[in-house]
């Protein structure tokens, strides 16, 4: 025990290395306690070590299963170290144990959607929301992934109910103008778009939507325009170097054209496609 509290003691001094030594000693004295374990997982984490956090947290799982913030900090570091399949098995056991705990079910829906198991990520956002029926990022994330599935009707609903809370929230506007678009209303997408860029002008997803929309609409250097600003404000993003490819490519201007169809080509085989809706903020 003097040296787990010493580990503690310089945890809370933020000497996360000392920290460390003192909860090994500590777990050599006595490798039943599953609190050492727990906390040195919590200074491996803050080290950067995920493997070690994650090796720390089994650790105490195995010597206490019902304690829900083992599985809650092992899925964090699992995030950390990009296992999400892992971390989204460890934040559903979790939420079994703590179901009220509202975060659970969000770390859930975050990365479930990014592993694109939308269904899930819809299921595990609805509880959150049932939990807290005012959180609007909550409402949004199931309009977002809603639509991913093509339930278009479910997306605007989810999206509407995030703006009855937040009426400044910019993302479900870019939801509302993407439906819109694909049900043929492009004047209305046009006017969901510029709603969410009122509100945030730094919305990249409301630039390059209303972008594309308006290469839709043969307004040409519109879209060259709202597509200048996304790669601005996204400049990693394949698929907006493609429209803007084609809007050079309308005004004739090959050699831009060419210039993006290259970056675009780049960065799809460097990170993949990116998602037209935006992050699904957790």
């Amino acid at each position: 025990m003097e040296h787990h509290e010493a580990g503690i003691a310089l945890a809370s001094q933020r000497r996360f290395a000392d920290a460390v030594k003192e909860y090994l000693e500590a777990a050599r004295l006595n490798p039943n306690f599953s609190e050492t374990f727990y906390n040195l997982g919590v200074a491996y984490g803050e080290l950067g070590q995920w493997k070690a956090a994650i090796r720390a947290y089994q650790k105490a799982i195995q010597l206490d299963p019902r304690d829900w913030q083992n599985y809650c900090n092992l899925g964090v570091d699992y995030v950390n170290s990009r296992q999400y399949g892992q971390a989204v098995e460890a934040f559903k056991r979790g939420a079994e144990l703590n179901p009220d705990d509202m975060t659970l079910f969000v770390s859930i829906g975050y990365n479930c959607g990014r592993l694109r198991r939308y269904s899930e990520a819809v299921e595990a956002y609805s509880h959150a929301v049932q939990l807290k029926p005012d959180f609007a990022v909550g409402w949004y994330n199931i309009g977002l992934f809603q639509f991913h599935q093509h339930h278009y009707g479910d997306a605007v609903l989810a999206s509407e109910r995030a703006l009855a809370i937040d009426p400044d929230y910019d993302q479900p506007y870019v939801i509302i103008g993407m439906e819109r678009r694909k049900s043929g209303d492009l004047d209305g997408a046009i006017g969901a778009f510029k709603r969410a860029i009122e509100i945030n002008p730094s919305c990249m997803e409301a630039h390059a939507n209303l972008g594309e929309t308006y290469l839709r609409c043969k307004k040409i250097d519109s879209a060259v325009r709202e597509l200048q600003w996304a790669v601005q404000l996204r400049p990693e993003v394949s698929w907006i170097h493609h429209n803007l490819a084609l809007a050079h490519l309308k005004r004739g201007e090959i050699i831009n054209a060419a210039g993006d169809w290259g970056k675009a080509t780049y960065l799809y085989f460097r990170n993949g496609l990116h998602l037209k809706t935006g992050a699904n903020v957790p």
